[in-house]
């Protein structure tokens, strides 16, 4: 490989342009700018709908999940249910926490319920309730409440 005459002339080329100026320096180097709007589509806050300002890379990429969507017999989604304003998108990230400080306050209780060994009925209540909370191992979790029942009968009937 290190005789390859590409790979040869591409390290030459590599080493006569590494310390070139031209390409960080000059007009147009830096020439970023801010997309063109080219639509405004409603806040999907149903009790806001202030119009938010898209581009067109927003528009295609609706309009090609739209397509997934109707190849696969889903319903459209329209472009009033795909963006949030500055206002609303700032309450919904404050919302979102405290949603989940409450869904994990939940799970913490009904973790510590399992814990003290309620009834068999009980239990699969409370497991099925952590599943549907989003618990992330929930088969682990009861696993190892398995196991350490298994372990107190062993040490119970060692100890007779």
């Amino acid at each position: 490989m290190k005789d390859d005459p590409e790979v040869i002339a591409d390290l030459q080329l590599r080493a006569r342009t590494e310390f070139d100026r031209s390409r960080t320096k000059g007009a147009d180097v830096y020439d970023w700018r801010e997309p063109a709007t080219v639509a405004a589509w409603c806040c999907r806050t149903r009790t806001c709908r202030t119009p938010v300002r898209v581009t067109q890379d927003a528009v295609d990429n609706l309009a090609m999940m739209n397509r997934q969507a109707k190849a696969r017999g889903y319903e459209r989604i329209r472009d009033d249910e795909v963006m949030y304003c500055a206002t609303c998108e700032a309450a919904m990230r404050v919302e979102r926490g405290v949603v989940s400080q409450r869904r994990s306050e939940v799970m913490r209780k009904h973790i510590v319920e399992l814990k003290g060994g309620p009834g068999a009925d009980r239990e699969r209540d409370l497991l099925k309730q952590l599943e549907a909370l989003g618990h992330p191992d929930v088969k682990g979790f009861e696993q190892a409440m398995r196991e350490k029942k298994d372990s107190k009968k062993t040490r119970m009937r060692g100890s007779l």
